[in-house]
């Protein structure tokens, strides 16, 4: 326990291999070491470029671990890392708790194992709750032979599309990377919002949801070519509303790796 103690402060302090102690280099390896520096990054949710991957790993090679291990946990979407995870690697919110969702049936598991804002935030995107995931077992398990034989057809059952997305007039809309050939598919209405947000990106006046056709930001939102940011600065406050429809599922354990740094700040402040 020490011994992972001491590895988890060297990279929390951006100790480098080369400057821990040789009795530790002596039982660690470089190999190691590189696996444990990308690990407890991604377990924190640390960005690439303020963290100490950016010494063991290159962006795209951390962040795609980063979106396999989040799934496999069950976390809440990396909001925080949109700017990457939605606009480079083109995981919106929707793709990604469809996958959560696809996973946990894959598996045959029960609802309640789906941690509770995960469970929440699913449930706003995708409107499977926890009825609708029973639902899709008991078709699935239905099939017999063709569901023990492949679980794909899991699916086939989940939504292709989200729901339609309540959108605040102050929140900014982002664009991700778009191919040619699909920037040709767009009608003139659409390409010409996709436009106006990349060249407002950056600035001190981005792209506003209220300067925008809500019709069209609902079907290039569907169509995961868009993306929204919330912003928040330092200095705003924030009143928190009483929480309804709150989805009580599974509890992360403490110490378990799994446990979502974002989860435990939620849970402080909505149900300490």
């Amino acid at each position: 326990m020490a011994y992972e103690e001491y590895i988890k402060k060297a990279v929390e302090t951006g100790k480098r291999y080369e400057d821990l102690p040789e009795r530790i280099r002596a039982i660690l390896p470089l190999a190691e070491w590189t696996a444990r520096v990308r690990e407890i990054c991604i377990q924190q949710g640390l960005a690439w470029n303020v963290s100490m991957a950016t010494t063991v790993c290159s962006e795209q090679e951390y962040y795609e671990e980063l979106v396999r291990k989040y799934k496999g946990w069950g976390r809440l979407y990396p909001y925080h890392l949109a700017e990457y995870v939605a606009r480079v690697l083109r995981v919106t919110p929707f793709k990604y708790y469809t996958n959560v969702l696809f996973l946990n049936l894959k598996e045959e598991r029960s609802y309640d194992r789906i941690p509770n804002f995960t469970a929440a935030d699913a449930l706003r995107l995708t409107g499977v709750g926890r009825n609708e995931y029973i639902a899709i077992m008991n078709a699935c398990k239905a099939k017999k032979l063709m569901w023990r034989v492949s679980k794909g057809i899991a699916r086939d059952l989940l939504p292709s599309l989200p729901k339609d997305s309540h959108m605040e007039h102050w929140w900014q809309v982002a664009v991700v990377n778009v191919g040619a050939e699909e920037f040709r598919e767009l009608s003139t209405q659409e390409a010409a919002l996709l436009r106006q947000a990349v060249e407002s990106s950056g600035a001190a006046a981005s792209l506003s949801v209220a300067a925008c056709d809500p019709d069209l930001l609902q079907s290039l939102y569907k169509r995961g070519i868009i993306y929204l940011h919330v912003p928040v600065t330092a200095a705003d406050r924030i009143s928190v509303r009483p929480l309804e429809g709150f989805v009580s599922n599974k509890t992360s354990e403490a110490g378990d790796e799994s446990v979502d740094p974002l989860e435990v700040l939620l849970y402080s402040l909505f149900l300490a």
